[in-house]
């Protein structure tokens, strides 16, 4: 089994997401917490059984392993008082190359099937208490 180590401690992650879910709620309450289980995988078969979920936010690095293959946009939603989308990235026209792509938020997937077997992801999965 391949080892993975998540190059940003948890704490510091869950601030940097702090930080920036409160700027997209304009400092509206909204609590990032996590627990024990908050470090993730994710693959082929969470993307096939992937569902947007506006009470979390991952956070960490996207592994691409072929050049140009599937597109997605990847994108954070919530609830109020989240007023606002933000897209992180958009692979949908532009496919990236292989490599790894750090640091990046999301709860959202469009077309989260297409990422298959060639787009992985190691981070942290944070919950989004809303006032």
């Amino acid at each position: 089994m391949t080892q993975y180590w998540i190059e940003v401690p948890v704490e510091n992650a869950k601030e940097v997401v702090q930080r920036r879910i409160n700027e997209l709620s304009n400092n509206g309450g909204v609590i990032v917490s996590y627990d024990q289980n908050c470090e993730v995988v994710l693959y082929q078969n969470e993307w096939n059984n992937w569902s947007d979920d506006r009470t979390a936010v991952w956070f960490g690095t996207f592994f691409v392993t072929n050049d140009g293959t599937s597109t997605t946009e990847i994108k954070i939603e919530g609830n109020a008082p989240i007023n606002s989308t933000l897209t992180t990235m958009n692979w949908s026209n532009y496919p990236p190359d292989s490599g790894e792509y750090p640091c990046i938020m999301f709860n959202s997937l469009n077309d989260a099937g297409s990422l298959g077997t060639v787009y992985y992801f190691v981070g942290y999965k944070f919950n989004l208490i809303y006032p």
